[in-house]
């Protein structure tokens, strides 16, 4: 799984949050009880849980809002205290309306423990899908894995699959504008 953290315009995005430590998926035991150093690889990439200014989660499933929270002093609170979590308008209805049936399931486990508690502590922006954000990263409608699921590229070009932004990193990769990529654990930043 996947995080990419975009450095643009003096913001820091971070882009979807992977499995998560901590988290019960029945269905899925690889993805049950991590204990990653996710948050180690985000600072080896230059930034603190304090840094991030919004956290885009491109669609609500498990492998992707699993850093959302964290659980302390036994309760799920939001991983980055500091960010507006955004979330996509026909995403978020869709997930709400399967846990107010009651419906199971390792999506609906997250939803549970990595998006409740972010709507229940405020730190939620729920936006339609043809969003920009802060001038910057294009959220547009890419549904199909998910009802809601979204795409970003730079607002200024606004075509799919083009960023301007400084540069994409994640905990376990990194790939720069030129095309280059790198892995974190085994190479240092580039700078």
């Amino acid at each position: 799984m996947h995080s990419w953290l975009v450095e643009t315009e003096g913001k820091r995005i971070l882009i979807d949050g992977c499995v998560g430590n901590g988290k019960v998926r029945d269905a899925r035991p690889d993805w049950c009880n991590l204990s990653t150093a996710f948050l180690d690889r985000l600072a080896e990439a230059g930034a603190t849980p304090d840094d991030i200014d919004y956290v885009l989660c491109t669609h609500l499933h498990a492998d992707h809002v699993g850093w959302n929270t964290r659980l302390i002093d036994g309760r799920w609170v939001p991983t980055f205290p500091n960010a507006t979590y955004v979330f996509g308008r026909t995403e978020h209805a869709f997930w709400q309306a399967e846990h107010e049936k009651g419906a199971r399931g390792p999506h609906l486990q997250a939803y549970r423990d990595s998006v409740l508690p972010i709507l229940e502590a405020g730190r939620a922006l729920v936006v339609d899908e043809d969003h920009v954000l802060e001038g910057v990263l294009h959220l547009a409608p890419a549904p199909g894995h998910t009802p809601g699921t979204w795409r970003s590229g730079s607002a200024a070009d606004r075509r799919p699959g083009r960023s301007r932004a400084t540069s994409f990193i994640t905990p376990s990769r990194c790939s720069i504008p030129n095309g280059a990529a790198w892995a974190a654990s085994t190479r240092p930043r580039p700078r």
